[in-house]
């Protein structure tokens, strides 16, 4: 499954450089609450802030490579909906309409597969 992180051989890859992130969004987690004490949606913005930032900077690149990646944050339970509308923070129109042809096909192969 092409856009399924967790079915992805780079799924944790590079996960080191994130250490210190992941353990300060550790410290949120309240035992009491079961919960993080953190807004989602807020450090999704965060996320995409720093993600614009480093497109900026060229570091994915510029022209037909840049315009062959696809940038974008993956959490659980997302809708295709979702999924795309997300791409649209980070990357140009026609690569979210690649997106958005992918995440179709996949998904017609999917069912198909699982009659």
């Amino acid at each position: 499954m092409r856009w399924s992180p967790w079915d992805w051989v780079y799924h944790t890859q590079g996960q080191a450089f994130y250490a210190e992130v992941e353990d300060l969004l550790e410290s949120t987690w309240s035992e009491a609450d079961c919960r993080y004490l953190l807004e989602a949606q807020k450090v999704f913005q965060v996320c995409r802030e720093a993600l614009a930032q480093l497109d900026r900077q060229a570091v994915f690149d510029t022209g037909n490579v840049r315009e062959a990646l696809l940038l974008n944050l993956f959490k659980n339970d997302q809708t295709q909906a979702q999924l795309l509308q997300e791409a649209r923070y980070l990357n140009s129109s026609k690569a979210c309409d690649r997106f958005a042809v992918e995440l179709h096909q996949g998904q017609t192969v999917f069912f198909q597969k699982a009659r």
